[in-house]
Formats: C-alpha cells, sequence, structure tokens
C-alpha cells in the first residue's frame, strides 16, 4: 500500500486582537501523480473548526479558507491531513502556526525644533514652525501577552529602529528630523509588532510663517522720522 505524500501550509495574521475576526487558510498539496481522497482537520487551541475531505489530484493543491475569532490567549492552529486505510482515517501530515497576542500602545510623542524651550507633546492636531528641522520621538509599550520586535513607521515616511519588547516594556523611538512647508500636513504613526501593524495614531500638523511684531519697525520708523525732521531744522538755522 502506497501513503500518499502530502505538504500543508497555513496562512494567518502573526497577530490579532482579542475578540477580532482572523482569516486563515490551509492549502494542501498532493505530491503524488495519482489522486487521493485525503481529509483535512483544523483545529484552534484543541477545537476543530474545519473537517472536510475530497479527491485531490496528483500534483495539485486544494485551498481550504475560514475564519475564527481571536481568544483572550495566543491561538494555535493546527492542521492535520489524513488517509484512510482500511475503513480508518490515518494522519499522513501536519502543519502549525501561532497567532499572538502581541498589541502595542502609544504613552506619548514629542517634537522638537531649534530654538523651542523643551519638548512639545503630539496630540491630534499641531501648530509647527515652517521650513524647520523637527525631530519627534515616540515612547511605544508591548501591551500583549507576547515578546515580539516593535517598530514604528511615520507615515508617508518609513520605518525606522526597532526594539525587542517583553510584555509591559517600554522603548522610546526617535524619528529622523523632518522639514515642513506651509500648508495642513496630515501623518499616521503605526505601531508594527513582527511586521504586523497593532496600531494606528492620526494626527494633523498646521505649518504656518512665524509671527512678526511690528513694533520694533514702528520705533525704528518714528526715530528715523524725529532724525530727518532735526536734520531739517539744522539746515534751517544756518
Amino acid at each position: 500500500m502506497t501513503v500518499p505524500e502530502v505538504s500543508i501550509l497555513i496562512t494567518a495574521p502573526e497577530s490579532a486582537e482579542v475578540g477580532e475576526k482572523v482569516p486563515v487558510s490551509v492549502k494542501v498539496t498532493n505530491l503524488m501523480e495519482d489522486s487521493y481522497y485525503l481529509g483535512t482537520e483544523l483545529s484552534v487551541n484543541a477545537v476543530l473548526i474545519l473537517s472536510t475531505s475530497e479527491f485531490i489530484p496528483g500534483g495539485s493543491s486544494k485551498t481550504y479558507d475560514m475564519f475564527f475569532y481571536m481568544p483572550e490567549v495566543p491561538a494555535l492552529l493546527v492542521a492535520v491531513v489524513k488517509y484512510q486505510v482500511a475503513g480508518l482515517w490515518v494522519p499522513i501530515g501536519s502543519a502549525s502556526k501561532t497567532v499572538t497576542l502581541a498589541k502595542g500602545e502609544l504613552l506619548i510623542g514629542l517634537a522638537w525644533w531649534e530654538g523651542k524651550d523643551g519638548w512639545n507633546e503630539i496630540l491630534e492636531t499641531n501648530t509647527w514652525p515652517v521650513n524647520t528641522a523637527i525631530i519627534t520621538t515616540w515612547k511605544v509599550k508591548n501591551t500583549g501577552n507576547e515578546s515580539a520586535v516593535f517598530k514604528t513607521r511615520l507615515l508617508p515616511f518609513g520605518v525606522e529602529g526597532e526594539a525587542w519588547l517583553t510584555p509591559g516594556a517600554t522603548f522610546i523611538f526617535e524619528q529622523s528630523a523632518i522639514s515642513l512647508s506651509l500648508g495642513t500636513h496630515h501623518f499616521t504613526l503605526e505601531i508594527l509588532a513582527d511586521d504586523e501593524v497593532v496600531a494606528e495614531y492620526p494626527f494633523q500638523v498646521v505649518v504656518s510663517e512665524p509671527r512678526v511684531s511690528w513694533l520694533p519697525w514702528a520705533i525704528g520708523a518714528g526715530v528715523l522720522g524725529l532724525g530727518t525732521v532735526a536734520l531739517l531744522a539744522a539746515k534751517k538755522k544756518k
């Protein structure tokens, strides 16, 4: 009796939030030349969510798409492919994947530019100076229950820096200086855990020309005017 050989691929996100609808697919490939009647099962934390069987031609694949809702603990996905022998289903291959609860939270974002006395907290709407190198920092916390590589990405710019954070740990990411033209600019800070976006924080920046006080000009004009009058008076005395 020939036992068929198969390959199994599970596709699912690396992480998800509690209660989130998580898509998952199982791809089963028959590595033999002949067709075989194969059974496929998929469980999430030992709870069966898929059980099906069908003929899969030699060299062909069959993909099963489904979803589950993320539990309050990491989700262990296990796929098992079986083959009937004497009326009994016998496992001939398996694969597994874990969807973690790695999440991130922005504690605070700060901005600084030359001449600024101290740091400005970054809010939903901000006013920054025009054509000025502005440095931003972002304090991020791992609020999940799994360690992960965290990164920040300031859109429309790219990713800068990374840090391995255990649950509850924090890290301050610094973004390269940016310079903005006049107008209103829209940005989004993304927090990534193991290259999956786990949090987003949109904000806008209004950039305007710095205010110029006219008082020194008025005083200067007044002094200039007095000087001219004095000069004219001097000429008259002659």
